[in-house]
């Protein structure tokens, strides 16, 4: 399915960008090794098509940006499943299994443009959620355990 109305980027890490560059053929898509400006791109994005790595899901939500994840399938514990839930459960992100990614993004991404208002309220959610003051929080938790002790 196509959606010329989209604009891609596509970070697609080291040594793959030739073959990501050519699946996409002659589409308007941006491809990249890494990108170097997280804080510009998540500014940008509308929505992230990503994997739910713990630091990737807690950039999304501080940003505020509705999501696709796409956990890594042999992910040890398949933690990466786990950490997309935290915001999938609160209605600020979606989680679409490798595997099954061909058939439900095209949906998804389909029922977004139709229904925008679906990603505005994603977005509040998932800034709701995001882990503000992380480092605080543990400094606190610390200062409590050693507290009881």
């Amino acid at each position: 399915q196509s959606f010329p109305e989209l604009e891609i980027r596509h970070q697609c890490g080291k040594g793959n960008e030739q073959t990501v560059r050519s699946a996409y053929g002659d589409k308007p898509v941006t491809v990249n090794e890494f990108i170097t400006d997280m804080a510009e791109a998540y500014q940008w994005a509308d929505f992230v098509v990503c994997r739910a790595g713990a630091l990737t899901v807690a950039e999304v939500a501080g940003a505020g940006k509705p999501a696709i994840f796409v956990p890594l399938p042999h992910a040890v514990d398949d933690h990466q499943t786990l950490n997309a839930r935290y915001l999938a459960d609160q209605n600020a992100a979606k989680v679409v299994a490798q595997s099954a990614l061909s058939q439900e993004l095209p949906v998804i991404l389909r029922d977004w443009l139709e229904n925008p208002d679906d990603c505005v309220r994603m977005a509040a959610n998932a800034k709701q959620f995001a882990p503000y003051n992380a480092a605080q929080q543990v400094a606190d938790a610390c200062e409590a355990l050693t507290r009881e002790r």
